[in-house]
Protein backbone atom coordinates (compact mmCIF):
# COMPACT_ATOMS: atom_id res chain seq x y z
CA UNK A 1 0.00 0.00 0.00
CA UNK A 2 1.53 3.84 -0.86
CA UNK A 3 0.40 6.85 0.00
CA UNK A 4 -0.27 8.89 -3.52
CA UNK A 5 1.08 12.39 -2.30
CA UNK A 6 3.22 14.43 -3.92
CA UNK A 7 6.72 15.21 -3.30
CA UNK A 8 6.75 11.58 -1.49
CA UNK A 9 10.55 11.40 -2.02
CA UNK A 10 11.11 13.69 0.58
CA UNK A 11 12.12 17.01 -1.36
CA UNK A 12 8.68 19.37 -0.71
CA UNK A 13 8.32 23.09 -1.07
CA UNK A 14 7.46 25.79 1.60
CA UNK A 15 5.26 27.88 1.66
CA UNK A 16 6.33 31.98 2.87
CA UNK A 17 3.43 32.66 5.80
CA UNK A 18 3.15 33.77 8.91
CA UNK A 19 1.85 32.45 12.20
CA UNK A 20 -2.06 33.03 12.05
CA UNK A 21 -2.78 36.06 14.66
CA UNK A 22 -5.46 34.51 16.54
CA UNK A 23 -3.62 31.09 17.75
CA UNK A 24 -3.43 29.53 21.36
CA UNK A 25 -0.95 27.10 22.46
CA UNK A 26 -2.18 23.77 24.45
CA UNK A 27 0.44 21.92 25.81
CA UNK A 28 2.95 21.98 28.25
CA UNK A 29 6.48 23.95 27.93
CA UNK A 30 7.32 25.40 24.64
CA UNK A 31 7.22 23.69 21.65
CA UNK A 32 10.35 21.61 20.68
CA UNK A 33 9.74 19.97 17.27
CA UNK A 34 11.01 20.94 14.38
CA UNK A 35 7.67 21.55 12.69
CA UNK A 36 5.03 23.30 14.50
CA UNK A 37 2.11 22.42 14.66
CA UNK A 38 -0.93 24.62 14.21
CA UNK A 39 -4.87 23.30 13.99
CA UNK A 40 -7.46 25.35 12.24
CA UNK A 41 -10.45 24.72 15.56
CA UNK A 42 -13.10 23.83 13.03
CA UNK A 43 -11.25 21.34 11.73
CA UNK A 44 -9.72 19.70 15.22
CA UNK A 45 -13.45 20.07 16.22
CA UNK A 46 -14.65 18.11 12.92
CA UNK A 47 -11.75 15.87 13.84
CA UNK A 48 -13.06 15.10 17.30
CA UNK A 49 -16.40 15.01 16.52
CA UNK A 50 -15.92 11.79 14.02
CA UNK A 51 -13.99 9.96 16.66
CA UNK A 52 -16.54 11.13 19.26
CA UNK A 53 -18.95 9.09 16.63
CA UNK A 54 -18.25 5.60 18.17
CA UNK A 55 -16.50 4.61 21.08
CA UNK A 56 -16.20 0.61 20.69
CA UNK A 57 -14.03 1.16 17.32
CA UNK A 58 -10.97 3.03 16.55
CA UNK A 59 -12.13 5.67 13.64
CA UNK A 60 -9.47 7.88 11.97
CA UNK A 61 -8.68 9.57 8.71
CA UNK A 62 -5.89 11.84 7.35
CA UNK A 63 -5.16 15.73 7.80
CA UNK A 64 -4.65 18.02 4.95
CA UNK A 65 -3.54 21.58 4.73
CA UNK A 66 0.37 23.64 4.06
CA UNK A 67 3.61 23.49 5.10
CA UNK A 68 4.79 27.06 6.01
CA UNK A 69 7.88 28.95 6.69
CA UNK A 70 7.98 32.39 7.99
CA UNK A 71 10.12 35.37 8.32
CA UNK A 72 12.26 34.41 11.14
CA UNK A 73 12.96 31.03 9.78
CA UNK A 74 10.40 28.85 11.55
CA UNK A 75 8.93 25.93 10.03
CA UNK A 76 5.18 25.34 10.40
CA UNK A 77 2.06 23.24 9.03
CA UNK A 78 -0.96 24.80 9.23
CA UNK A 79 -3.76 21.48 9.36
CA UNK A 80 -7.18 23.33 7.42
CA UNK A 81 -9.10 20.30 6.89
CA UNK A 82 -9.66 16.38 7.18
CA UNK A 83 -10.70 13.60 5.52
CA UNK A 84 -12.30 10.35 6.76
CA UNK A 85 -11.11 7.11 5.97
CA UNK A 86 -13.65 4.96 4.65
CA UNK A 87 -14.14 1.33 3.70
CA UNK A 88 -11.04 1.03 6.84
CA UNK A 89 -11.26 -2.55 8.51
CA UNK A 90 -11.15 -1.04 12.54
CA UNK A 91 -11.42 -2.66 15.59
CA UNK A 92 -11.73 -1.58 19.28
CA UNK A 93 -7.29 -1.75 19.32
CA UNK A 94 -6.63 -2.06 15.72
CA UNK A 95 -7.42 0.56 12.76
CA UNK A 96 -6.72 -0.62 9.28
CA UNK A 97 -6.33 1.45 5.82
CA UNK A 98 -7.54 -0.24 2.85
CA UNK A 99 -6.49 -0.08 -0.69
CA UNK A 100 -10.39 1.14 -1.18
CA UNK A 101 -9.61 3.46 1.78
CA UNK A 102 -6.68 5.16 -0.17
CA UNK A 103 -8.54 5.24 -3.42
CA UNK A 104 -11.05 7.27 -1.68
CA UNK A 105 -8.68 9.54 0.16
CA UNK A 106 -6.86 10.20 -3.28
CA UNK A 107 -10.03 10.87 -4.64
CA UNK A 108 -10.87 13.73 -3.00
CA UNK A 109 -7.16 14.88 -2.62
CA UNK A 110 -7.45 15.47 -6.65
CA UNK A 111 -11.20 16.84 -6.56
CA UNK A 112 -11.53 19.21 -2.73
CA UNK A 113 -7.90 19.76 -2.33
CA UNK A 114 -6.01 20.13 -5.11
CA UNK A 115 -2.99 22.93 -3.96
CA UNK A 116 -3.09 21.02 -0.42
CA UNK A 117 -0.77 18.40 0.96
CA UNK A 118 -1.27 15.39 3.35
CA UNK A 119 0.08 16.67 6.27
CA UNK A 120 -0.31 13.24 8.91
CA UNK A 121 -2.75 10.61 9.97
CA UNK A 122 -5.20 10.94 12.82
CA UNK A 123 -7.27 8.24 14.83
CA UNK A 124 -9.18 7.44 18.46
CA UNK A 125 -8.00 5.30 21.17
CA UNK A 126 -11.14 4.42 22.87
CA UNK A 127 -10.51 3.51 26.56
CA UNK A 128 -6.57 3.37 25.92
CA UNK A 129 -5.21 6.66 26.46
CA UNK A 130 -2.95 8.45 23.97
CA UNK A 131 0.26 6.55 22.70
CA UNK A 132 0.95 5.01 19.67
CA UNK A 133 1.00 1.14 19.17
CA UNK A 134 3.57 -0.97 16.95
CA UNK A 135 0.76 -0.97 14.67
CA UNK A 136 0.13 2.55 14.52
CA UNK A 137 4.29 3.20 14.62
CA UNK A 138 3.91 1.07 11.62
CA UNK A 139 1.72 2.68 9.63
CA UNK A 140 3.43 5.80 10.27
CA UNK A 141 6.84 5.43 9.81
CA UNK A 142 5.99 3.63 5.80
CA UNK A 143 3.00 5.41 5.21
CA UNK A 144 3.52 9.25 6.77
CA UNK A 145 7.16 8.73 6.93
CA UNK A 146 8.08 12.46 5.60
CA UNK A 147 9.73 15.16 8.61
CA UNK A 148 6.59 17.22 8.81
CA UNK A 149 3.84 14.34 8.85
CA UNK A 150 2.41 14.11 12.30
CA UNK A 151 0.09 11.97 14.04
CA UNK A 152 -2.87 12.76 16.44
CA UNK A 153 -4.09 10.64 18.45
CA UNK A 154 -8.02 11.47 20.93
CA UNK A 155 -9.21 8.95 23.59
CA UNK A 156 -12.96 9.76 23.44
CA UNK A 157 -13.63 8.13 26.79
CA UNK A 158 -11.44 10.90 28.98
CA UNK A 159 -10.53 13.42 26.40
CA UNK A 160 -7.25 13.05 26.10
CA UNK A 161 -5.10 13.88 22.83
CA UNK A 162 -2.17 14.45 21.13
CA UNK A 163 0.07 15.00 18.82
CA UNK A 164 3.61 12.66 17.48
CA UNK A 165 6.02 14.37 15.43
CA UNK A 166 9.31 13.43 13.65
CA UNK A 167 12.42 14.32 15.32
CA UNK A 168 15.97 13.04 14.71
CA UNK A 169 14.24 10.63 12.39
CA UNK A 170 12.38 8.74 15.71
CA UNK A 171 8.43 9.21 16.25
CA UNK A 172 8.33 11.01 19.32
CA UNK A 173 5.47 13.07 21.75
CA UNK A 174 4.83 16.65 20.61
CA UNK A 175 5.25 18.84 24.16
CA UNK A 176 2.18 20.58 22.75
CA UNK A 177 0.07 22.24 19.46
CA UNK A 178 -1.52 25.67 18.27
CA UNK A 179 -5.22 25.68 17.72
CA UNK A 180 -5.81 28.62 15.50
CA UNK A 181 -9.28 30.86 14.52
CA UNK A 182 -10.43 29.36 17.63
CA UNK A 183 -13.72 31.04 19.32
CA UNK A 184 -12.81 31.24 22.86
CA UNK A 185 -15.99 29.40 24.43
CA UNK A 186 -16.21 26.94 22.23
CA UNK A 187 -12.57 26.55 22.20
CA UNK A 188 -13.18 25.97 26.39
CA UNK A 189 -15.73 23.87 25.65
CA UNK A 190 -13.76 21.47 22.95
CA UNK A 191 -10.83 21.24 25.64
CA UNK A 192 -12.27 20.26 28.90
CA UNK A 193 -10.87 17.12 30.23
CA UNK A 194 -13.26 15.80 32.56
CA UNK A 195 -15.34 13.06 30.89
CA UNK A 196 -19.18 12.47 30.30
CA UNK A 197 -20.97 9.85 31.09
CA UNK A 198 -22.20 9.39 28.05
CA UNK A 199 -18.82 8.72 27.12
CA UNK A 200 -17.86 6.04 29.93
CA UNK A 201 -20.85 3.73 29.99
CA UNK A 202 -21.49 2.83 26.74
CA UNK A 203 -18.04 1.07 26.63
CA UNK A 204 -18.10 -0.35 29.81
CA UNK A 205 -21.81 -1.90 29.22
CA UNK A 206 -20.74 -2.57 25.80
CA UNK A 207 -17.66 -4.56 27.25
CA UNK A 208 -20.10 -6.50 29.18
CA UNK A 209 -21.90 -7.58 26.25
CA UNK A 210 -18.89 -8.38 24.34
CA UNK A 211 -18.32 -10.61 27.04
CA UNK A 212 -21.53 -11.95 27.07
CA UNK A 213 -21.91 -12.37 23.76
CA UNK A 214 -18.82 -14.31 24.22
CA UNK A 215 -19.73 -16.60 26.55
CA UNK A 216 -23.27 -17.63 24.84
CA UNK A 217 -20.75 -18.42 21.34
CA UNK A 218 -18.50 -20.84 23.92
CA UNK A 219 -22.02 -21.99 25.65
CA UNK A 220 -23.49 -22.67 21.96
CA UNK A 221 -20.51 -24.24 20.50
CA UNK A 222 -20.12 -26.32 23.85
CA UNK A 223 -23.75 -27.17 22.90
CA UNK A 224 -22.83 -28.54 19.49
CA UNK A 225 -19.77 -30.47 20.54
CA UNK A 226 -22.19 -32.81 23.15
CA UNK A 227 -24.84 -32.87 20.73
CA UNK A 228 -22.75 -34.43 18.34
CA UNK A 229 -21.22 -36.70 21.14
CA UNK A 230 -24.48 -37.85 22.07
CA UNK A 231 -25.51 -38.72 18.25
CA UNK A 232 -22.25 -40.92 17.63
CA UNK A 233 -22.90 -42.52 21.32
CA UNK A 234 -26.11 -43.41 20.38
CA UNK A 235 -25.49 -44.41 16.62
CA UNK A 236 -22.61 -46.49 18.58
CA UNK A 237 -25.60 -48.45 20.95
CA UNK A 238 -27.30 -49.14 17.83
CA UNK A 239 -24.95 -50.67 15.97
CA UNK A 240 -23.99 -52.64 18.99
CA UNK A 241 -27.88 -53.69 19.87
CA UNK A 242 -27.93 -54.60 15.94
CA UNK A 243 -24.66 -57.25 16.21
CA UNK A 244 -25.82 -58.54 19.30
CA UNK A 245 -28.98 -59.70 17.71
CA UNK A 246 -27.30 -61.12 15.07
CA UNK A 247 -25.19 -62.70 16.65
CA UNK A 248 -27.71 -64.41 19.27
CA UNK A 249 -29.48 -65.35 15.81
CA UNK A 250 -26.35 -67.37 14.85
CA UNK A 251 -25.79 -68.42 18.15
CA UNK A 252 -29.64 -70.21 18.14
CA UNK A 253 -29.08 -71.94 14.78
CA UNK A 254 -25.80 -73.29 15.51
CA UNK A 255 -28.06 -75.20 18.96
CA UNK A 256 -30.76 -75.87 16.91
CA UNK A 257 -28.19 -77.63 14.31
CA UNK A 258 -25.93 -79.23 17.33
CA UNK A 259 -29.10 -81.08 18.57
CA UNK A 260 -29.67 -82.13 14.85
CA UNK A 261 -26.10 -83.18 14.73
CA UNK A 262 -26.28 -84.95 18.21
CA UNK A 263 -29.66 -86.32 17.54
CA UNK A 264 -28.15 -87.77 14.25
CA UNK A 265 -25.35 -89.06 16.05
CA UNK A 266 -27.59 -90.95 18.65
CA UNK A 267 -29.36 -92.51 16.44
CA UNK A 268 -26.45 -93.84 14.46
CA UNK A 269 -24.48 -95.19 17.28
CA UNK A 270 -28.31 -97.30 17.79
CA UNK A 271 -28.00 -98.20 14.31
CA UNK A 272 -24.05 -99.52 14.75
CA UNK A 273 -24.26 -101.26 18.33
CA UNK A 274 -27.31 -102.93 16.04
CA UNK A 275 -25.05 -104.15 13.31
CA UNK A 276 -22.53 -105.06 15.49
CA UNK A 277 -24.85 -107.76 17.58
CA UNK A 278 -25.95 -108.41 14.33
CA UNK A 279 -22.85 -109.51 12.84
CA UNK A 280 -21.98 -111.44 16.06
CA UNK A 281 -24.52 -113.66 15.85
CA UNK A 282 -24.65 -114.39 12.56
CA UNK A 283 -20.32 -115.06 12.39
CA UNK A 284 -20.90 -117.27 15.94
CA UNK A 285 -19.46 -120.83 14.83
CA UNK A 286 -21.89 -124.12 15.18
CA UNK A 287 -20.95 -126.68 17.59
CA UNK A 288 -18.79 -129.62 16.48
CA UNK A 289 -20.80 -132.53 16.33
CA UNK A 290 -24.05 -130.50 15.69
CA UNK A 291 -25.84 -132.25 12.34
CA UNK A 292 -26.81 -129.10 10.22
CA UNK A 293 -30.72 -129.71 9.55
CA UNK A 294 -32.17 -129.61 6.38
CA UNK A 295 -34.42 -126.59 6.81
CA UNK A 296 -31.59 -124.02 8.03
CA UNK A 297 -29.66 -125.23 4.67
CA UNK A 298 -32.31 -124.32 2.51
CA UNK A 299 -32.90 -121.12 4.46
CA UNK A 300 -29.18 -120.91 3.61
CA UNK A 301 -29.81 -121.28 0.26
CA UNK A 302 -32.77 -118.96 0.08
CA UNK A 303 -30.48 -116.43 1.80
CA UNK A 304 -28.12 -116.56 -0.88
CA UNK A 305 -30.18 -116.76 -3.56
CA UNK A 306 -31.74 -113.52 -2.10
CA UNK A 307 -28.21 -112.02 -2.18
CA UNK A 308 -27.74 -112.89 -5.29
CA UNK A 309 -30.97 -111.51 -6.67
CA UNK A 310 -30.24 -108.23 -4.45
CA UNK A 311 -26.83 -108.24 -6.56
CA UNK A 312 -27.94 -108.40 -9.65
CA UNK A 313 -30.76 -106.04 -9.47
CA UNK A 314 -28.33 -103.71 -7.39
CA UNK A 315 -30.82 -103.45 -4.75
CA UNK A 316 -31.79 -104.62 -1.37
CA UNK A 317 -35.41 -105.09 0.49
CA UNK A 318 -35.34 -101.86 2.28
CA UNK A 319 -34.35 -100.24 -0.45
CA UNK A 320 -36.89 -101.22 -2.45
CA UNK A 321 -39.06 -100.60 0.15
CA UNK A 322 -38.31 -97.23 -0.01
CA UNK A 323 -38.75 -96.79 -3.41
CA UNK A 324 -41.79 -98.40 -3.20
CA UNK A 325 -42.79 -96.11 -0.42
CA UNK A 326 -41.63 -92.76 -2.29
CA UNK A 327 -43.08 -93.53 -5.68
CA UNK A 328 -46.52 -94.00 -3.76
CA UNK A 329 -46.39 -89.98 -2.45
CA UNK A 330 -47.71 -87.58 -4.39
CA UNK A 331 -47.62 -83.73 -4.81
CA UNK A 332 -51.67 -83.85 -3.32
CA UNK A 333 -50.52 -84.24 0.12
CA UNK A 334 -47.38 -81.96 -0.10
CA UNK A 335 -46.88 -78.41 0.99
CA UNK A 336 -44.86 -75.58 -0.26
CA UNK A 337 -41.28 -74.32 0.85
CA UNK A 338 -39.17 -71.79 0.20
CA UNK A 339 -35.22 -72.20 0.47
CA UNK A 340 -33.71 -69.85 2.49
CA UNK A 341 -30.30 -68.93 3.08
CA UNK A 342 -28.04 -71.94 5.33
CA UNK A 343 -31.04 -74.82 4.32
CA UNK A 344 -29.72 -78.30 3.70
CA UNK A 345 -31.82 -81.30 2.70
CA UNK A 346 -30.56 -82.20 6.33
CA UNK A 347 -31.78 -78.99 7.89
CA UNK A 348 -34.93 -79.27 6.28
CA UNK A 349 -35.98 -82.56 6.92
CA UNK A 350 -34.92 -82.80 10.46
CA UNK A 351 -37.18 -79.47 10.53
CA UNK A 352 -40.14 -81.07 8.93
CA UNK A 353 -39.90 -84.43 10.50
CA UNK A 354 -37.06 -84.55 13.28
CA UNK A 355 -35.74 -87.23 11.03
CA UNK A 356 -33.49 -87.47 8.75
CA UNK A 357 -36.00 -89.87 6.70
CA UNK A 358 -37.42 -87.32 4.74
CA UNK A 359 -34.63 -86.64 2.38
CA UNK A 360 -34.86 -89.13 -0.18
CA UNK A 361 -38.79 -88.42 -0.16
CA UNK A 362 -37.95 -84.66 -0.71
CA UNK A 363 -35.01 -85.30 -3.30
CA UNK A 364 -37.95 -87.79 -5.05
CA UNK A 365 -40.95 -85.83 -5.71
CA UNK A 366 -38.97 -82.68 -6.37
CA UNK A 367 -36.77 -84.55 -8.93
CA UNK A 368 -33.24 -83.94 -7.37
CA UNK A 369 -30.43 -85.89 -8.28
CA UNK A 370 -28.24 -84.97 -5.21
CA UNK A 371 -28.60 -83.56 -2.18
CA UNK A 372 -26.74 -80.27 -3.47
CA UNK A 373 -29.27 -79.39 -6.04
CA UNK A 374 -31.00 -76.88 -4.03
CA UNK A 375 -30.58 -73.44 -3.74
CA UNK A 376 -31.91 -70.27 -2.08
CA UNK A 377 -35.07 -69.13 -3.27
CA UNK A 378 -35.98 -72.42 -4.68
CA UNK A 379 -39.59 -73.58 -3.97
CA UNK A 380 -39.53 -77.22 -3.11
CA UNK A 381 -42.56 -79.83 -1.94
CA UNK A 382 -42.81 -81.38 0.66
CA UNK A 383 -44.50 -84.22 2.09
CA UNK A 384 -47.10 -83.70 4.67
CA UNK A 385 -46.43 -87.38 5.98
CA UNK A 386 -43.63 -90.09 5.19
CA UNK A 387 -43.72 -93.82 6.76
Amino acid sequence: MNIDIEDSSGNFVLKNCEFPENHYFLGSGDPDSEFRIFIKQEALKRIEDHLLSDVNNELGGVMVGEICINSNNKKFILINDLIIAMHSNSSLSRLTFTHETWDYINEVMERDFPESKILGWYHSHPGHTVFLSNYDLFIHENFFNLEYMVAYVFDPTIKERGFFVWENDKVEKSNGFFVFDYNEAEFNELIKLNPSDDLINPVEVNTELEKSKYKIELNNKALVILNVLILLILLLMIYNFYEINKLSEIKEDYQRDLSYIKEDTKKLNERLNSYILETELRTKAPLKNEIPKSEPVKEKISESDDKSEQSSTGKSDSDKKTDSTVKDVSTENTKKYTVKSGDTLEKISMTQYKSRAGIDYIMKINNLKSKSDIKIGQVLNIPEKIE
